[in-house]
């Protein structure tokens, strides 16, 4: 998966709309991590507090998950078809849902 500077420019009304593609997949990968990080470690721990701590922030990580899945939906997350999709089915898979029903409700609005 080439990540790299590949990307086509988007202008809309002579502004550069460019997603920046390579970030996006910086911060879906480290979101996923951290994710399952949060996860493991609510699993591991004998600690309510701790537990607590984990569960709060998963919650969190997981509105970034959400928007990233979102621009994905879209196509927006990454400028490149093939990435933009690769990474969209990473982040449904982390959210517990499927890339393709996320996408298909598009066509039915």
């Amino acid at each position: 998966m080439s990540i790299g500077n590949t990307q086509k420019k988007r202008v809309f009304k002579g502004k550069d709309i460019t997603p920046p593609g390579t970030l996006n997949i910086f911060i879906s990968f480290a979101s996923i991590l951290a994710g399952i990080g949060t996860l493991v470690l609510a699993s591991k721990t004998e600690s309510t507090i701790v537990f607590i701590l984990c569960l709060i922030a998963f919650a969190l990580i997981n509105n970034t998950i959400f928007a990233m899945l979102h621009e994905a939906v879209h196509g927006v997350l990454h400028t490149n078809r093939k990435n933009n999709n690769n990474v969209g089915r990473a982040l449904a898979a982390m959210y517990s849902t499927s890339f393709a029903v996320q996408k298909g409700w598009l066509d039915l609005v």
